[in-house]
């Protein structure tokens, strides 16, 4: 890969990775599947 198209490369993949964690925990909350730990996390991370 041009080192030129690193930034984005970087970009697209926490994008990615956020919008799969978005859809996972909401998933997970509306298929009633969370967890403790889960519920943890979460609110760690929003603050």
């Amino acid at each position: 890969m041009p080192y030129e198209w690193s930034p984005f490369a970087t970009a697209m993949i926490f994008f990615v990775a956020g919008v799969t964690d978005w859809f996972d925990g909401y998933l997970a909350r509306k298929l009633n599947q969370t967890t403790r730990f889960g519920a943890f996390i979460d609110l760690w991370r929003i603050r």
